[in-house]
């Protein structure tokens, strides 16, 4: 039997943090061997205060960078991202037991994300002008939540996390938690691009951690892909929450649903 005692840590304010307390852990076997444990990663409810907090904090400061400066920032993790591919690859295979044909189809995705983001972000974050001569644009909304599932787990963090850093919001992402190999690359590409602490915030754990989250009733935004069922709580939890703008996608067999709900006029 082999064990990693090694814990993956969060990734909390530019930092990798270990916790001092355990409240939960999660672990991630070898599906050929279910007696290796691959990875483990830790959650404590003591999290969530310095999370907050710190993208409060980092989040009023990179609202004021530039646009090209955001990009700066992403196109540092992209090339991170680039440069890891097979690494990046081989632990989507190894925890979830996929065939290199479904990875590298969902890579695909990822690189095409890679290249159109920079392009699609100066496009819809750019001033606008109107006939009468006023101009406009887009403003951050403030902290978003994501959470990605296992169908698609790095490229339906990546699609929601990298438009949301563009557009200036700070962002906390909680991986599948059967994905903390390739989770812990991406906390590693964020730390790589130097993005300022607390900008961006990686936690480990289930859906239950995820809602630990929602429950502060601190974010702007939540974006969560997973069942039905899953999709009511968070309906539920965040239902007296003000302004909290909801983006669900689902899946049912052989139909797929995604559902927004704006609480305040745009």
């Amino acid at each position: 039997m082999t064990v990693n005692l090694n814990l993956i840590p969060p990734y909390i304010n530019g930092n990798f943090h270990p916790s001092n307390k355990t409240e939960r852990l999660f672990s991630v076997y070898n599906p050929a061997n279910p007696s290796d444990i691959l990875a483990t990663a830790s959650w404590s409810k003591e999290l969530v205060d310095p999370v907050l907090q710190g993208m409060k904090t980092a989040q009023k400061k990179f609202r004021t960078t530039s646009l090209d400066e955001r990009l700066g920032y992403i196109k540092k993790l992209i090339g991170f991202l680039k440069e890891n591919a097979e690494e990046i690859k081989s632990n989507m295979m190894l925890e979830l037991a996929r065939s290199r044909v479904a990875v590298e189809e969902e890579w695909a995705l990822c690189e095409k994300l890679f290249f159109a983001i920079p392009e699609f972000c100066k496009q819809a974050l750019s001033v606008k002008r109107d006939e009468e001569g006023w101009e406009w644009q887009y403003a951050p909304l403030g902290l978003v939540l994501v959470s990605s599932n296992i169908a698609l787990p790095v490229y339906t963090l990546l699609c929601s996390v990298l438009p949301s850093l563009a557009a200036g919001n700070a962002v906390c992402m909680r991986p599948s938690s059967h994905c903390l190999l390739s989770g812990s690359l991406l906390a590693s590409g964020f730390h790589q691009a130097s993005f300022p602490p607390g900008v961006v915030q990686i936690v480990y754990g289930d859906f239950e951690v995820f809602r630990r989250l929602v429950l502060s009733h601190q974010f702007d935004t939540i974006l969560y892909t997973g069942g039905e069922e899953s999709l009511e709580q968070i309906r539920r939890d965040t239902s007296t929450q003000q302004n909290a703008r909801l983006v669900l996608c689902g899946g049912e067999i052989g139909r797929a649903s995604c559902r927004e709900r704006v609480s305040s006029p745009v």
